[in-house]
């Protein structure tokens, strides 16, 4: 999209984020274009950050509570049953995991915090 009155948020490579600008420069309208997931894998758990990726690569975090779901989440999206781990007892995930993207960027499950 080459329309000047146009500002990218995101890199379109990842997600094509697009927020619209009227004449008055109010904007108007955000639209996105879901990316068709291809490809999908399992990099790493990391209890620790000196052993998060070091690639540059965007990162989507899932955060939120123990037990609703998030790792179930994320096998919904890929449209797969068992990439991520799931489990109906709370407090499964312990370490932060990391599932690259199209080889553009990640998925992040991130530990529960409470329970629901």
């Amino acid at each position: 999209m080459n329309h000047p009155a146009v500002a990218q948020i995101l890199p379109a490579s990842v997600f094509d984020y697009f927020l619209y600008f009227n004449t008055s420069g109010k904007a108007t309208e955000l639209s996105m274009a879901i990316p068709k997931i291809l490809e999908a894998e399992f990099i790493l758990s990391a209890p620790r950050p000196e052993q998060f990726p070091k690639s540059m690569l965007p990162e989507v975090a899932f955060w939120g509570r123990s037990n609703v779901g998030k790792s179930s989440l994320i096998n919904t999206l890929l449209h797969r049953k068992n990439l991520v781990r799931t489990s109906s007892r709370p407090g499964c995930t312990q370490t932060i995991n990391y599932f690259l993207i199209n080889q553009k960027w990640y998925f992040v499950d991130l530990p529960g915090f409470w329970y629901s």
